[in-house]
């Protein structure tokens, strides 16, 4: 029996997917599977997967052009090394590795999506792990490395609108403790390595996850839709399957029109029984993806199909063959991807422009438009959300208005100027919807970034400075009077014209490091 999904492939204009890869040649439905080798099932049914392989960089190229060609999504995750060489390597090794990274990528044929290590809040996936040397992967070595490898990638040729992704985290794995996050919360984890990257302008194209039901329960299909919580003190994060949500409830604004592919899920361990779990497991992401206010999910992709010599037996789905006649129901589902952005706040803020639009030398110069914006960032900091919405709405927000005429000579200047507006207006939607943290990262990123390049200031699109000051008349008047030569005649009292103002504004649970 075949269940109509709701949903069906929205490619929206404005959406950023649009400008990063050719949507049509991705797969339209949300299944998919880790390792090749089930691909037939797929076919079978009239879908096309999505495939992920696991490599080393440093490992021989592949051609996964047979894939791709037939119309599956191949993802491919570079490792550094498994074991003790550690998902990353050192972080004095990273500019090496990103070169390793960026050469597989050229060396290989039919991969355009790659994901950049593996669960890297494990423990087992760090450098050294088990001696003395052993590094921990944080969010801040996390964001460096992700940055070296995403610039390298799309530097090579025909390659440049590849996504590159951030290693997804493990669930439940506390072992990476900081100093912001001294619990070690696998979803504090996550927002802090997105954080990273975006401080350094390294924006993810798509965002990976992995998700299971464990915890010594038996195989059972309602662990899917289960709403239990972890252990104190993690009681507020999912204990089962929805730990997908928990991630997705952390993602930065900037980052909430952006695919998300789960690159790994299963019953841990798989069982060999009729319990329905992987149909349940799709129903429950495309149940997600009908909300059109969730940010949606276009891969499910099941842990694994492959069974390796070293993995355990409730690894693998192909020697299962119970398991196999679940997904074979699974795949009669039209559980299709949605491409499209989150949904518009309900009551979206719209900050008419100003009535003078018109330049003067009565608007804030840039480096004050500049103060002004890290103002805004220093209240959000310190919670005091009214205030900033002050700052952007009674002073930044009009400043873009009444200075966007400068810029319409340029296409590109106009286009981030607007750009950096529209950010100002979303981060006061986020501070009405209390998200102080989410404003303050969008003003950092998309505002101040463009404030503070070289592009305003020097080619000339708005002073860096207040403008000089005027002459005072009196002056000019004596200097003429002194070319009359006329030194029988008085001088001329002239008083000086007033100076123009402006505005001024001072649980720890197993650990399950999955291979190959």
């Amino acid at each position: 029996m075949t269940s109509e999904s709701p949903i069906c492939v929205n490619l929206c204009n404005r959406c950023p997917l649009n400008e990063i890869m050719d949507l049509s040649q991705l797969p339209q439905h949300i299944f998919g599977m880790h390792d090749e080798g089930a691909e037939q099932f797929f076919t079978d049914a009239g879908k096309r997967a999505w495939i992920v392989f696991s490599v080393v960089a440093t490992d021989g190229p592949r051609d996964f052009s047979a894939l791709s060609n037939a119309g599956h999504g191949v993802i491919v995750r570079l490792n550094n090394g498994y074991g003790s060489a550690g998902t990353l390597p050192f972080s004095s090794q990273y500019d090496a590795f990103a070169a390793a990274c960026a050469q597989y990528a050229a060396n290989s044929q039919g991969a355009h999506i790659w994901i950049i290590g593996n669960e890297t809040n494990l423990q087992g996936e760090r450098p050294g792990n088990g001696s003395p040397e052993e590094e921990p992967i944080t969010p801040e070595r996390y964001g460096e490395c992700f940055a070296k490898c995403r610039a390298t990638i799309k530097n090579v040729p025909g390659h440049a609108d590849d996504w590159v992704m951030p290693a997804p985290p493990g669930p439940w794995n506390n072992q990476t403790a900081y100093p912001a996050n001294p619990a070690g919360d696998w979803v504090t984890y996550f927002g802090d390595l997105l954080n990273e990257c975006l401080k350094r302008r390294a924006l993810p194209d798509a965002l990976a996850l992995h998700t299971y039901s464990n915890h010594s329960a038996p195989q059972d299909a309602a662990l899917v839709e289960s709403d239990e919580r972890a252990p104190a003190p993690f009681q507020a994060r999912h204990w089962q399957f929805r730990a997908y949500r928990d991630f997705l409830g952390v993602v930065p604004a900037a980052l909430r029109g952006r695919p998300v592919l789960i690159t790994e899920s299963q019953h841990l361990p798989w069982e060999n029984r009729d319990h329905t779990w992987i149909q349940r497991a799709y129903a429950e992401i495309n149940a997600w993806n009908a909300n059109a206010a969730n940010q949606s999910i276009q891969a499910l992709c099941l842990f694994r199909w492959q069974r390796n010599q070293d993995d355990p037996d409730g690894w693998s789905i192909s020697n299962k063959n119970k398991l196999v006649n679940d997904l074979r129901a699974a795949l009669q589902n039209d559980f299709r991807a949605r491409w499209i952005q989150t949904a518009a706040p309900a009551q979206p803020v719209i900050v008419a422009p100003p009535a003078v639009t018109t330049p003067t030398s009565e608007h804030l110069p840039l480096a004050k438009t500049r103060w002004f914006v890290e103002e805004t960032i220093r209240k959000l900091e310190a919670q005091d959300g009214n205030a900033a919405r002050g700052i952007l709405t009674q002073t930044v927000i009009p400043w873009f208005y009444a200075t966007a005429p400068k810029h319409s000579t340029s296409l590109s200047d106009a286009q981030a100027q607007t750009a950096a507006r529209w950010h100002c207006e979303e981060a006061t939607r986020q501070i009405e919807a209390q998200a102080l943290n989410d404003a303050a990262n969008t003003l950092r990123q998309n505002v101040l970034t463009w404030l503070a390049s070289p592009g305003p200031g020097a080619l000339g699109i708005l002073s860096v400075e207040y403008p000089p000051k005027a002459q005072a008349p009196k002056r000019q008047a004596a200097a003429k009077k002194a070319r009359v030569k006329k030194p029988q005649a008085p001088a001329a009292s002239v008083k000086a014209s007033p100076k123009s103002k402006r505005a001024t504004g001072k649980k720890k649970t197993a650990t399950k490091t999955k291979g190959k």
